[in-house]
């Protein structure tokens, strides 16, 4: 799997990050691929499994000789994320530091497993940020988005090694 991160003036519009995808998928079918992909032959675009639109929903990226891989896309305050594998699905996610430090976070986006640990003083902001970027990763790699209640994902720890402990 191939993770790319490429920083930006500012929010990246989606056609830059669109970019960054194509060159990170056209980058990763180079290695032990017979005929290298070049950027232009990787079209970016979008599908919604619970709708079929084209303008929103998952990324996807098409090549037209061969396998598509998977890929996420992620931006943020200046910074695109991109990953690209070829696991059946793929989940990326950035935000700011401070992204998860509104009031009330806890109860729209922690696991009843994962409130015990945050009742403490010493989480900070940017631990619970951490653990958001963690869940909305695995919910673009389930396809499911915020479709699944975040609650119901229980990830590791913000100082742990990444890894889904459960959903419910």
């Amino acid at each position: 799997m191939l993770v790319r991160a490429v920083r930006v003036e500012r929010t990246a519009p989606r056609e830059l990050a669109h970019k960054v995808l194509a060159d990170a998928v056209a980058w990763f079918l180079r290695g032990g691929a017979d005929r290298p992909a070049a950027p232009a032959d990787v079209v970016i675009g979008h599908h919604c499994p619970w709708c079929a639109a084209s303008d929103h929903g998952r990324p996807v990226a098409a090549l037209a000789d061969r396998e598509s891989p998977a890929v996420s896309l992620s931006r943020a305050d200046g910074l695109v994320v991109v990953a690209v594998g070829h696991a059946a699905a793929v989940g990326v996610d950035v935000e700011p530091d401070d992204a998860a430090s509104f009031p009330g976070f806890a109860g729209v986006a922690l696991h009843p497993g994962e409130l015990v640990a945050d009742r403490g003083p010493d989480r900070t902001a940017r631990q619970r940020t951490r653990i958001w970027v963690r869940k909305e990763a695995v919910l673009k790699a389930l396809g499911t988005g915020l479709r699944l209640d975040a609650r119901a994902l229980r990830v590791s720890g913000p100082d742990d090694p990444p890894a889904v402990l459960g959903i419910d």
